[in-house]
């Protein structure tokens, strides 16, 4: 049975490094991404391609939940989404 481990990026799942697989490292990013003036898909990218480096070798799930606002611009979510599909299919995590 796999475990959830959140607070990935605040070092709280240190543990989980020497587990052989039986932790699954939840990321959810920051929702505010949406809400800005001027949307950055360029952000977006270098935001999940540097989580995915520091956990490189383990198991992630990246979750987007909570968002609020996408200033009338629902594209900024499927945007989105495809740029997380394409940072995780274009290396070898």
């Amino acid at each position: 049975m796999l475990k959830t481990c959140y607070g990935l990026l605040y070092g709280r799942c240190s543990n989980a490094a020497g587990t052989n697989g039986a932790y699954v490292l939840s990321h959810k990013p920051n929702p505010a991404i949406f809400a800005e003036d001027t949307w950055n898909p360029g952000q977006a990218r270098r935001s999940l391609i540097d989580v995915l480096e520091r956990t490189r070798g383990r198991v992630v799930e990246i979750i987007m939940k909570g968002i609020s606002t996408v200033r009338n611009e629902p594209q900024r979510l499927w945007e989105w989404a495809e740029i997380a599909r394409d940072v995780v299919r274009s290396k070898d995590w």
